[in-house]
């Protein structure tokens, strides 16, 4: 994933981020803003995003849902 801020291949984010949308499309987009995001987790709560974000290490977190 090319980082349009650095245009160069996105480093230090996520391994990986899954989100829960209506459409694929909007899941698609969701998820690599996150991934690109400075912090996924603010994001995700902030826009209601239901999220899986796995972190390098191995650390899971689910954001963006009301517990």
């Amino acid at each position: 994933l090319i980082d349009p801020s650095t245009l160069r291949p996105a480093e230090g984010r996520p391994l990986s981020v899954t989100v829960a949308a209506a459409s694929a499309t909007d899941a698609e987009v969701r998820a690599k803003h996150l991934f690109l995001a400075q912090d996924p987790e603010r994001e995700a709560a902030a826009g209601g995003t239901p999220a899986v974000i796995v972190h390098d290490g191995g650390e899971t977190r689910l954001v963006g849902v009301e517990s």
